[in-house]
């Protein structure tokens, strides 16, 4: 075994020069968007004695509010309570989620009950329905447009002739008034708008960090009552509103403005309440989906999508200013009580699995995701600065107050977290060229995190080179920290490579040349005898690992290596990783894909597909056979990162798009629909022989195409071509667009 320096004979440049390495419902049409997007159920997921398995329900979320589906919790992006690694997702107590049931015996015993999530409304209906009689049909959505609003709505319909009064009751889920067993409660009053209407007002219980202030909560809710009269022919509506914010004011408004709406019009407010949501998740979808004609792979794509942006901030505009965003947990937002799912820490997994396959449709949010990271900087510098280092480094496990939450001595040296967040900034900045971005604070941002590695790598005067001791990657299997992880070690250099990129991209000075010199100089372990990656100095060949590392430097950090070397390593690897969560598979998955071995890139697609996801709401577990963590977003991002950068073949560099699409396994045709590329949009499908693009939305930043053989196309010409193509950008003038674009257009190629 021996080690090379990181970048030797490897060249970067800036601009125009720069070189880079090279169940449906039946009413729906079976592979279309709608069948990949409504399920429908006469049963819930039960246990043996018959309650409800609370684990493979469904979620509803807007980024700021979520709620695990017949539960009695509500849960607020960055709210939590308790201190140190006791810190947990505080629970508000869902006091508007409810059932309604017919008081009549005789009635209750001819109806019948269904549930549907509607994702592509983001919508949980409870029906209950008597055929040609009546239809009561129970939403649970968090709004999108009011988005400190959790709201449950009731719509009564009557389907035939009869007049007869009926007695509806409501059951309340939650068993409790109070607030929340994580809030002291303060005050609380009633107010003149709406009917029945309070505000509550009370405190987190502890503090994360200790001596810190507690953090107030702000409720504003309605009273719901225990029954309601059903009399009239035409459709009724009834409306209860949770609205949840750390600011009195913003919860105030969403409130109020919503009551306003809802009282002021009768019926039409509520229909346009309603439709004001549903609307916003049309446009989600319109913005950004995949259309697969398989029915499992789509049906898995469009819920993974679903579950990822119930977590993340809301895409459209929203009554109030969005608040700040604290980062997407493992499991998602609607999840993370006190010893569950992670209790909605957040991890890396949020830059490594889930950041990519959000960036290529909504670049906004993706920003969002980094905001989360800068927010908590100063934490991120004081455990730098506690170590004896500069710069940020970001913990392993963190809520809301950027310090390390985690207990595990392993986990508190998994520093490769912070080159994860420099990766997914690299990344954003070349989806995007975002100089406003660079100049307002995402240039510092990168800086910092180089920062630190220039002061935590040192000098090896037996190696002749830079080491980063003392550390643990990803696999947790070593009994003891290692030196010069391979993951650690390449991800920390390129860390370093893109802070001089954003240096050069913004017009600043070059970073210190004693600094690029540690980036070049790294030790990067390698066997040249066997052409593989050892994990680490000292890694024997053969010794198990219990998730994706080393392959990681492959992709998705895109490290320059021949094909040979990274078949090796998967290969290698792939043989001694025995159990692994979904995310490990999807990473093997999209390397086997990059070096063409796609037989094997299929094998470890399909184990996703059939030992991770639990029906019938397409919950995803880290364990085989729906055991260990739920809602397992991480895994969600990660089998949508297999169809985007494995099948799809899409590749950022620092200043071009690479593509060079295959079809999965029994798979016609695929289309990636609102993908944005320098503020453009388009539509990208392909089949086994031909790839159509539609450009669906121009932007400022001049894109061109060009072939394999180097020949170049503008979008105006139509082209017909057998090779991948390179989007990338072209440093020509902003107004060379106009001529390069002259419609939103399709084209074919061949």
């Amino acid at each position: 075994m021996m080690w090379r320096p990181i970048l030797t004979g490897i060249m970067l440049m800036c601009a125009a020069h720069i070189t880079t390495s090279t169940t449906p419902t039946a009413d729906t049409k079976p592979g279309s968007f709608e069948s990949h997007s409504v399920f429908t159920v006469n049963e819930l997921p039960m246990h043996r004695n018959k309650s409800i398995d609370m684990r493979y329900m469904p979620t509803i979320g807007n980024g700021h509010v979520a709620h695990l589906v017949g539960s009695d919790a509500i849960y607020m992006n960055g709210l939590y309570n308790g201190e140190g690694a006791a810190s947990h997702r505080a629970r508000i107590s869902a006091r508007n989620a409810i059932t309604v049931t017919f008081n009549d015996e005789e009635l209750a015993n001819l109806a019948t009950r269904s549930y549907t999530l509607d994702m592509s409304q983001g919508l949980w209906k409870d029906i209950l329905e008597i055929d040609d009689k009546i239809r009561i049909t129970t939403y649970l959505y968090a709004h999108q447009f009011y988005s400190r609003i959790f709201v449950s709505q009731v719509k009564v319909e009557r389907l035939g002739p009869s007049r007869n009064r009926i007695l509806l009751d409501i059951t309340k889920i939650p068993s409790s008034a109070i607030i929340s067993d994580d809030v002291r409660e303060t005050s609380s009053e009633e107010l003149e708008v709406g009917g029945d209407s309070w505000r509550r007002v009370g405190n987190t219980k502890y503090p994360e960090v200790k001596g810190q202030d507690t953090t107030p909560v702000y409720i504003y809710y309605n009273d719901i009552p225990d029954d309601f009269y059903y009399d009239d022919t035409y459709t009724v509506w009834k409306t209860y509103l949770v609205a949840v914010d750390t600011d009195d004011d913003v919860a105030r408004k969403d409130f109020v403005d919503a009551e306003d709406l809802l009282r002021g019009a009768d019926i039409h407010g509520h229909e346009t309440f309603f439709n004001n949501h549903t609307e916003a998740w049309k446009e989600i979808w319109n913005k950004g989906r995949i259309e697969v004609d398989d029915e499992m792979i789509g049906i898995a794509a469009t819920s993974s999508l679903y579950y990822l942006m119930s977590s993340l901030p809301v895409l459209g505009e929203t009554n109030s200013p969005k608040g700040q965003f604290y980062g997407v947990s493992p499991c998602g937002l609607a999840h993370g009580a006190a010893g569950e799912n992670l209790q909605g820490h957040v991890l890396s997994d949020m830059e490594i699995f889930m950041f990519p396959a959000i960036l290529m449709f909504h670049p906004t949010t993706a920003k969002s995701m980094l905001s989360a990271r800068h927010f908590q900087r100063d934490a991120a510098s004081e455990q730098a600065s506690q170590a004896g280092y500069s710069g940020t480094r970001f913990p392993y496990e963190s809520a809301s107050s950027g310090f390390e939450l985690t207990q595990d001595d392993k986990s508190k040296k998994k520093e490769y977290v912070t080159s994860d967040v420099a990766f997914a900034a690299r990344q954003y900045l070349s989806a995007t060229r975002d100089v406003t971005w660079l100049n307002s604070w995402g240039r510092e941002f990168m800086y910092d995190m180089a920062d630190y590695w220039q002061s935590r790598a040192t000098y090896s005067k037996h190696l002749g080179a830079y080491v980063i001791n003392d550390v643990y990657g990803p696999d947790d299997y070593p009994s003891s920290s290692v030196d010069n992880s391979v993951y650690t070690n390449i991800g920390a250099s390129q860390a370093i490579l893109y802070a001089d990129y954003a240096n050069c991209l913004a017009g600043q000075s070059d970073l210190p040349s004693d600094w690029m010199e540690i980036s070049n100089e790294m030790v990067e372990i390698f066997d040249f005898e066997e052409q593989y990656h050892p994990e680490y100095q000292g890694y024997e060949k053969d010794t198990p690992v219990n998730q994706a590392d080393t392959i990681m430097v492959g992709y998705p950090y895109q490290w320059e290596m021949t094909k040979e070397v990274f078949a090796n390593d998967l290969d290698i690897y792939n043989d001694v990783t025995a159990i692994a969560p979904p995310t490990t598979w999807a990473m093997f998955a999209i390397g086997y894909m990059e070096v063409d071995k796609k037989l094997d890139a299929d094998s470890h697609f399909s184990k996703l597909l059939d030992n991770y996801i639990r029906p019938p709401f397409q919950i995803w577990t880290d364990e085989m056979l729906g055991m260990g963590l739920v809602n397992y977003v991480s895994a969600m991002g990660a089998y949508l990162q297999t169809l985007i950068y494995g099948y799809g073949g899409f590749r950022l560099h620092y200043e071009q798009l690479d593509f060079n699409p295959v079809l999965p396994l029994n798979v016609n045709t695929m289309k990636f629909v609102g993908l944005e590329f320098m503020g453009s949009e388009f539509d990208f499908e392909y089949d086994e022989t031909s790839i159509k693009i539609e450009v669906t939305s121009v932007g400022d930043i001049a894109v061109k195409v060009t072939t394999g053989s180097g020949r170049e196309y503008s979008f105006s010409d139509g082209m017909f071509v057998h090779t991948c193509l390179h989007f990338f950008k072209n440093m020509g003038g902003k107004n060379k667009i106009k001529s390069i674009f002259t419609l939103a257009g399709a084209l074919y190629m061949k």
